[in-house]
């Protein structure tokens, strides 16, 4: 048939569950790994939607009118360790929801050169929705920002970072900046 496939082999102690996309009728399967339970019990989904990406290189920005979109994961400055899945959308910095569940989030960004009254760090789902910041921060050289959260996504939701500022301020964002996140189930 052309439906998609499951199959759950025992090899070596180990359970490994294999999935396959539909296909032709008749053509040969295609099986890849979604989830192996090795014989010490250890646990792995290769296809677990994961990412981390990185701010590469120093850069200046003005916050006007008063949030600015951090630009994690520029590919031409090597700005992204790792897309699993590729749910990371590099052209709008933003990581977007192949299946609805529980999604962990990390970000840290060092802020250099601030003006200003106030910067902090948020980060928002689908441009409204404000899942968590940090606390407001003085400003200055070499600030560090950091938030965690877990959010409750639909399949499509997004979620992206912001620096919000009390006015027209400008700050730069470090290269050692990150974003990260993986689907909890």
């Amino acid at each position: 048939t052309t439906n998609t496939a499951a199959l759950i082999r025992l090899i070596n102690g180990a359970i490994n569950f294999n999935v396959a996309p539909s296909g032709s009728a008749n053509a040969a399967i295609s099986w890849t790994t979604a989830m192996n339970i090795n014989a010490a019990g250890i646990v792995t989904k290769p296809l677990q939607p994961a990412f981390s990406m990185s701010v590469n290189a120093y850069s200046g920005i003005n916050c006007a009118p008063q949030t600015h979109l951090i630009r994690f994961g520029d590919q031409s400055s090597g700005g992204g360790l790792f897309n699993n899945g590729n749910h990371f959308d590099t052209t709008n910095r933003r990581f977007v929801a192949p299946v609805s569940g529980f999604y962990q989030f990390n970000a840290n960004i060092r802020m250099d050169g601030t003006s200003g009254d106030y910067v902090y760090l948020t980060m928002v789902k689908n441009g409204s929705t404000n899942l968590g910041r940090d606390l407001d921060v003085g400003v200055g050289s070499y600030v560090n920002r950091t938030i965690s959260v877990v959010a409750s996504l639909s399949a499509n939701d997004y979620v992206d970072c912001n620096a919000r500022t009390s006015g027209d301020t400008s700050i730069g964002i470090d290269g050692d900046s990150y974003f990260s996140g993986h689907l909890i189930g």
